[in-house]
């Protein structure tokens, strides 16, 4: 029902810091507020099936949860990550060049694609999301940038340089107990979808039911 959905989703927002903290994990993760209450809805209707079939609700053990952020550190704990758009030339004199273009009004992705002499030239010099580690040390400036900024002309031991920042995600430090009620959901559904597959399949055998593997995909819980 609505109210167990809003029940769900109110337990599951009160348990992060505030509504900032949630609201920037959604964006972080690039989560859909709709689509996220769907899932919602999708995992109270799965447990209510599982009760049925299976004579007993879904648990999750704290050890479990532990062991899955862990495993997992990479999703809760990331430093600040960039995404950049790049041109790059073999002098100073063409990349200010090129520069002007862009300050007048011309295309970035499109002068990447003519005139960059780096790989990523075929994605308009996308260089997609990184972090500051991952890239140059002449590329820290565009760590000190907002989204949309152009840089200067920078200098790498490559060629020359002009950055735009597309997007920022801000680092990630979710301890444990901020990454509970997410991680308790997940497992949550896993075990419902595994146990409701075997269910499944059992009843499957034992009645001999040809399935349709196209209809079942769109049935798939």
């Amino acid at each position: 029902s609505e109210a167990e959905m809003n029940e769900q989703i109110n337990k599951i927002v009160g348990e992060y810091p505030d509504s900032d903290t949630f609201n920037s994990r959604m964006k972080e993760e690039n989560i859909d507020i709709p689509s996220w209450k769907k899932e919602i809805e999708y995992q109270i209707m799965l447990d209510k099936l599982v009760k049925a079939v299976a004579g007993s609700e879904i648990t999750v053990t704290p050890d479990e949860v532990r062991k899955y952020y862990d495993d997992h550190l990479d999703l809760y704990n990331s430093p600040t990550r960039v995404r950049a758009l790049q041109i790059m030339l073999e002098t100073k004199e063409q990349a200010q060049t090129i520069l002007d273009e862009i300050k007048g009004g011309a295309d970035f992705s499109e002068l990447a694609k003519t005139y960059s002499i780096s790989p990523d030239s075929e994605k308009g010099g996308d260089l997609g999301y990184f972090s500051e580690n991952e890239m140059p040390p002449a590329f820290s400036i565009v760590f000190k940038m907002k989204p949309g900024e152009l840089s200067g002309v920078v200098e790498s031991e490559y060629g020359f340089h002009i950055l735009k920042v597309l997007d920022r995600l801000e680092a990630k430090m979710l301890t444990l107990e901020e990454a509970r009620p997410e991680i308790e959901e997940k497992l949550k559904r896993l075990k419902s979808e595994e146990r409701y597959g075997a269910w499944f399949e059992e009843i499957r055998k034992s009645t001999k039911i040809e399935v349709n593997p196209s209809v079942l995909e769109k049935i798939k819980l």
